[in-house]
């Protein structure tokens, strides 16, 4: 059997607070996502183990709110969520099951504490890579817009995930958005220090444009 995502969805959409603007559908899809490529790269997973992984990704975040500064609330309203709709996300669904989903629900807690087995490492580490699939200065908006700090533009550190796959992947996806990152200031660096000496701009202006180029080169 396999998941219903247009119900999957509508319960989501149902339940989710709308002023998300991280914590939102295309978070939770994305985690699945990520969570699915993580599993196959890191066990022997059943199909049925899978199905469970992916639903407890789309509902580890339908009762986050932007105004609780608690994790643990948002969790816990997202399990009872979950608890509340599970039969008409999978109808088969056993009891076992449903608490296998909520100890995965329950472990995407931020700050995340040690994972109990490879399921919960691996969403755990699902749920904090999503520069896999959108650009920092993206997800930092986002959160920002939430209310969130931002303290790391490349976030996450690889010492925050469990998985070999997940770190490995990780280390190659901010290598490359901060390679891009440093092409794209410094190109518009020396094109502004191209400005101001063809420009004829005064000695500080100049000065300062040459200090910018070299704080990007010492920066990255």
């Amino acid at each position: 059997m396999e998941l219903e995502l247009a119900i999957v969805q509508k319960i989501f959409m149902s339940n989710y607070d709308s002023r998300a603007e991280y914590h939102n559908w295309f978070h939770v899809s994305t985690v699945s996502s990520r969570a699915l490529e993580i599993a196959v790269n890191e066990g022997d997973f059943t199909d049925r183990e899978l199905l469970l992984l992916s639903l407890a990704c789309y509902m580890h975040d339908i009762g986050y709110d932007v105004n609780t500064s608690s994790d643990i609330d948002n969790v816990e309203r997202s399990v009872n969520i979950f608890k509340k709709n599970a039969n008409k996300l999978l109808c088969d669904i056993s009891n076992e099951e449903v608490e296998l989903v909520v100890s995965l629900i329950r472990a995407t807690k931020y700050p995340h504490e040690k994972p109990n087995n490879l399921l919960e490492s691996i969403i755990q580490d699902a749920d904090i890579t999503q520069c896999w699939d959108s650009k920092p200065a993206f997800n930092a908006q986002c959160l920002m817009a939430e209310g969130k700090e931002v303290t790391d533009l490349f976030f996450p550190e690889t010492t925050l995930l469990n998985t070999t796959f997940a770190k490995k992947k990780t280390t190659d996806v901010i290598d490359e958005q901060k390679k891009m990152m440093n092409n794209f200031l410094y190109n518009n660096a020396l094109i502004d220090v191209i400005r101001a000496y063809e420009g004829g701009y005064r000695q500080d202006i100049k000065k300062d444009s040459l200090e910018a180029l070299k704080l990007i080169k010492e920066l990255f």
